[in-house]
């Protein structure tokens, strides 16, 4: 699962994997790596998703002049 889990991970961000504390987990990334999930593969994992409002802090912050949204919006225009 983690094999897997991991290779969706890559089709969508390109950030570095930190936090590995067993030999496993570096297997899973290295499996990962080797795999290429197509765009129907990626579909099929994401389908059961359904999303979500905000809850908790997050939704207490959600009006906040600088909250992680107006600098996504921001940085978007520039």
């Amino acid at each position: 699962m983690a094999t897997i889990a991991l290779a969706w991970l890559k089709t969508k961000v390109t950030a570095p994997i930190v936090g590995a504390t067993k030999a496993h987990h570096l297997d899973a990334l290295e499996e990962a790596i080797k795999i290429n999930l197509s765009k129907e593969e990626v579909h099929t994992r994401e389908a059961p998703y359904k999303a979500h409002d905000l809850e908790g802090v997050m939704a207490d912050n959600r009006d906040r002049e600088h909250n992680w949204t107006q600098y996504l919006t921001n940085s978007a225009e520039k």
